[in-house]
């Protein structure tokens, strides 16, 4: 009984040692090899059960499975450390395409040294020369320091050929992408005073182009006391404004769609008929600002002081005034179909039943109490 019990044993343990599937090898495993079913040491069984589990995890198939998944993750990881420098060429690449149109560009910038030199000559002149020969004196009824900060100061003029070259470089002046330095990110060279090593950590290309130049064109206009209407066919479009001070100019006119205005100063300046559509006014300040007539499309004012500006038949629709101030402003037939006007401060019942809104685009502020059944559209709305 025991030499056949013997050989059955045997004949099993064979068995169990060719057994190649998985779950009957793992089962097999569990129950002669871990020692749950043997009759005692030197069990057969208990051996074959370890040999066909580790012949099965180290089979030639499945090293060369295990093989090829370790080519493929080492060559992954080398593809994806390829990609991360050639991103990181790409972009410094970028980087000096931005910079070789900055230089182009760069050109203009003695154009516009030489129209500021005429111009200052022009009015500091008491009298000049025109290409028709006659000879007029410019009025100067104001000292220079007044010229950006008294509002009743006449505006000055110079000559239409002056105007023109204005014109026509404030058109070339086209925006374009470049780099602007984070001063929070700057590493500062302690042994040398006034100087610093900007990383390239600490420079970013800005988000959209902008023209810096056509503001520096703009400031020194204004600050000359010259008109900026776009009547003299002048373009400051997506000129790069943010936190200039501009209070009590004289901006009647001026076109500056697409231009980045976070943080300027229009504290009592005057933007009649100003044109500002998908512009970012991001906290500026327009305290007693003239913006009647103005179009104001698509223009983002969020947390922009508008108090007791005057916004009458200004064109406001999809603009955004979220969390702005807005106590005492005029807003007589202004148009804000589509405006965001969520979160603003100072703004009343009293002053939206003169404005022109629509209950289903106009998001009014939380919490403001508008009876939209006293309201009545004024006539000199326009149709939205």
């Amino acid at each position: 009984m025991t030499g056949e019990f013997d050989d059955k044993t045997s004949l099993e343990a064979a068995l169990i040692a060719q057994e190649h599937r998985s779950i009957p090898v793992l089962i097999n495993f569990y129950k002669f090899g871990l020692g749950r079913s043997v009759i005692g040491p030197g069990d057969p069984r208990s051996k074959a059960s370890i040999e066909a589990l580790f012949w099965r995890l180290f089979s030639p198939s499945n090293v060369t499975a295990v093989g090829i998944s370790l080519v493929t993750v080492f060559t992954l990881f080398i593809a994806i450390e390829a990609n991360k420098l050639i991103k990181d060429q790409n972009t410094k690449i970028d980087t000096q395409l931005f910079l070789e149109e900055a230089n182009r560009r760069s050109a203009l910038i003695f154009e516009l040294t030489s129209i500021l030199d005429h111009i200052n000559a022009e009015l500091t002149a008491d009298e000049s020369t025109w290409d028709d020969g006659k000879v007029r004196e410019f009025q100067r009824t104001c000292p220079d320091e007044a010229l950006s900060t008294n509002p009743n100061c006449p505006t000055r003029s110079i000559s239409p050929r002056l105007r023109g070259r204005v014109a026509a470089l404030s058109r070339s002046l086209r925006p374009y992408y470049y780099l602007s330095v984070d001063p929070e990110r700057i590493s500062y060279k302690p042994e040398a005073s006034f100087e610093f090593s900007p990383e390239l950590e600490a420079t970013e290309v800005i988000e959209r182009p902008l023209s810096p130049e056509r503001a520096q064109l703009l400031i020194s206009l204004i600050a000359s006391g010259l008109s900026v209407h776009s009547n003299h066919n002048y373009n400051f479009t997506y000129a790069d404004l943010e936190g200039i001070n501009f209070r009590y100019a004289n901006l009647e006119g001026v076109f500056l769609s697409g231009a980045q205005l976070n943080g300027t100063d229009f504290v009592h300046g005057d933007l009649k008929r100003a044109t500002i559509m998908n512009a970012t006014a991001i906290g500026a300040k327009f305290y007693r600002a003239n913006l009647e007539g103005a179009v104001l499309l698509q223009t983002d004012f969020t947390r922009a002081d508008l108090n007791e500006a005057k916004l009458s038949v200004a064109s406001a629709r999809n603009a955004t005034f979220y969390m702005a101030e807005m106590r005492g402003a005029e807003l007589a037939a202004t148009n804000l179909h589509g405006a965001d006007l969520r979160g603003v401060s100072g703004l009343v019942s009293e002053q939206l039943m003169k404005a022109c809104i629509n209950r289903e685009t106009t998001l009014l502020p939380n919490g403001l109490n508008f009876d939209w059944d006293q309201y009545q559209l004024p006539r000199s709305c326009e149709k939205p």
